[in-house]
């Protein structure tokens, strides 16, 4: 018996730590929520049933957010029975406080996102995607004015991804026609004729060091993915799509149990 466990044991920590090369970016690390991509819109009658964070979470979203608007989330995703927390290991590797991010829509009244995670591309709500239990903290960004001119586009791109459901990119190749998180956000808004930030080799990230050679060498001898291939992230200060000057920010990072008091633009919004 004890044979049989160690082998079980080896085997389940080889899975983990193969994982968490294709967890640096983050999308599988947030798992915010499990929808089918097929869900609908809340109609009002379905809203009467939202808890009270959710709907302060909607009204807040309704007064202040724009088309084109990135919403980056820190959210919480287990496995191995609870063991790991994969999202928190993620943002250590890449020096974020995000392990995901999305485009916020303004559709029919609704305020909805666009991103993707394993299951595919999703257009969910504010209010639920904000509600969700495994969402910690998010903050938003807006594109300064005179770059609002590129929403309409990379909405669209996003839009078209959604109805095509474009596979999600477990090697994180930007070679590919299969898309991860950040790297739809990205070429949404490079299809529109504005980069929001350069890719990022794997064993450039800020927290590479932190990685052990037994892990990287598992990594490469585990999954097709190579530690000095680029990809997008989510980003700092310094690096990523967080990083990019002509990004203002709309919401400091902010605990999703305390929603901000509904102040309402004029100027957006009169």
């Amino acid at each position: 018996m004890r044979f049989v466990w160690n082998v079980r044991y080896r085997r389940c920590m080889a899975a983990v730590l193969a994982s968490m090369a294709w967890l640096l970016p983050g999308c599988h690390g947030t798992g915010p929520i499990t929808w089918k991509a097929a869900d609908v819109l809340p109609n009002a009658n379905q809203r009467l049933f939202w808890g009270d964070t959710q709907a302060l979470w909607h009204g807040w979203a309704t007064e202040n957010l724009q088309s084109g608007d990135l919403v980056f989330i820190l959210g919480e995703s287990r496995i191995l029975m609870g063991l790991v927390n994969f999202s928190k290991m993620c943002r250590e590797v890449a020096d974020s406080d995000f392990s995901h991010v999305a485009v916020v829509s303004r559709e029919d009244g609704e305020i909805v996102v666009y991103d993707t995670v394993t299951g595919g591309p999703r257009r969910v709500p504010f209010g639920q995607l904000v509600a969700d239990r495994r969402v910690w903290r998010i903050a938003v960004k807006r594109l300064s004015a005179e770059h609002q001119r590129s929403v309409p586009d990379a909405i669209a791109y996003c839009r078209q991804a959604y109805e095509s459901q474009t596979e999600f990119d477990e090697d994180f190749q930007l070679n590919n026609d299969q898309l991860y998180c950040t790297e739809l956000v990205e070429l949404a808004y490079r299809h529109a004729g504005l980069p929001l930030s350069d890719p990022i080799p794997l064993n450039r990230l800020p927290g590479y060091g932190r990685v052990s050679e037994p892990t990287k060498r598992l990594v490469q001898a585990a999954t097709s993915i190579e530690l000095d291939q680029e990809v997008f992230v989510p980003g700092n200060e310094t690096t990523g799509i967080w990083a990019n000057p002509h990004l203002q920010l709309v919401l400091d990072v902010t605990d999703v149990s305390s929603p901000p008091q509904r102040t309402r633009n004029e100027e957006t919004y009169p």
